[in-house]
């Protein structure tokens, strides 16, 4: 995710915060992307998302 040329405008990375960091449905998508990281070598138990929300 980014912010700025390129990527998305404020208003819509704000959006996708705010349904990530509510209800069970963000919740469940933040521990996919997480378990996602944390397979890759080296990156066992690594949680970017879930530190977020």
């Amino acid at each position: 995710m980014g912010v700025g040329d390129g990527y998305k405008r404020p208003e819509e990375f704000d959006r996708l915060l705010g349904y990530l960091a509510s209800g069970d449905d963000g919740r469940r998508v933040v521990s996919r992307m997480d378990q996602r990281f944390s397979a890759l070598p080296g990156l066992a138990g690594l949680r970017i998302y879930g530190n977020l929300c």
